[in-house]
């Protein structure tokens, strides 16, 4: 799209009350955005690790113009995905073809209608801009997708959707301290499911842990003669060397593989982990590895 695009469209609302991020940015942009030049921008999708349970993307601007422009707020305008509001950002681009830092960005739920794409549609970035001049205007610019990541996150929301239409799951405490037969350290807790319909078959086909730990667990399948399991589950330690503890980033992310009704097996994090959980954890990797 190489013209401004009047933002009212999006955000005034039929009383003519316009409320939140937009605000005065969409009645202004309505009066005097459709003269603006859409600046040369070019838009790169990407995601950082502690963006995954964020459900957010990072949008990095490179600026080709001469000028430097302001970037108000963006969000993510895509076909596979609900459009949400954007989060202001206020964040200066210089020109000169300066690469700036990936902006966050949430995406809304992916769209299935009850499949599981494995490809994307083409998406957009849609941003606020404002002017060295002090005026604003909202475009959208196509989204260089190289490593077709949008694919494999509608892919990956459209597994969550099934999966929560059929089971609900979770890890709860007590988080007791314990040892294994061998006498290592270890935490033992419980690893709650639940069938949402009444009709599905869940197997469990796969259990990870983190660079720090490992879980161990019994085989777990429920149907309609065990619509409810309450399965213990057994922290040990993974790793000890100083590289592993002091950098990990996702030390309490924890997935599992389900089979729903014999199709192929789906990953999901496992909930639950909370303050209590990860401190009973920082405490199995003081023991178990003498830290502490």
């Amino acid at each position: 799209m190489t013209m401004a695009r009047r933002s009212w469209l999006l955000w005034a609302i039929p009383t003519a009350v316009v409320v939140g991020i937009g605000g005065w940015l969409a009645v202004s942009n309505w009066l005097d955005g459709s003269s603006r030049h859409r600046p040369d921008l070019t838009v790169l999708v990407d995601q950082f690790r502690n963006d995954e349970p964020r459900h957010q993307i990072r949008l990095t601007f490179t600026n080709h113009e001469a000028q430097p422009v302001v970037i108000q707020w963006v969000r993510l305008l895509s076909p596979d995905f609900a459009v949400i509001a954007p989060e202001q950002q206020d964040y200066p681009l210089p020109g000169g073809g300066t690469i700036g830092v990936g902006l966050p960005a949430k995406f809304g739920d992916g769209i299935c209608a009850g499949g599981i794409p494995t490809t994307a549609k083409p998406a957009q970035a849609d941003a606020m801009i404002t002017y060295p001049d002090g005026g604003h205007a909202e475009f959208t610019w196509p989204l260089a997708d190289k490593r077709e990541l949008l694919g494999l996150l509608l892919r990956q929301d459209c597994e969550r959707q099934k999966i929560a239409a059929a089971v609900e799951l979770g890890l709860t405490g007590p988080w007791t301290k314990a040892r294994t037969e061998s006498g290592a350290p270890s935490i033992h807790a419980t690893l709650d499911f639940r069938l949402t319909d009444p009709a599905a078959t869940v197997e469990v086909t796969q259990v990870r842990g983190s660079v720090l730990y490992h879980l161990r667990t019994p085989p777990i399948r429920l149907d309609s003669a065990h619509p409810e399991l309450h399965v213990p589950v057994t922290f040990v330690n993974n790793r000890c060397d100083e590289h592993a503890v002091a950098g990990s980033t996702q030390s309490y992310i924890f997935r599992l593989w389900l089979r729903i009704n014999g199709t192929e097996p789906m990953a999901t994090a496992i909930p639950g982990v909370d303050d209590a959980a990860k401190q009973a954890l920082a405490t199995l990797i003081k023991d178990g590895c003498g830290l502490g």
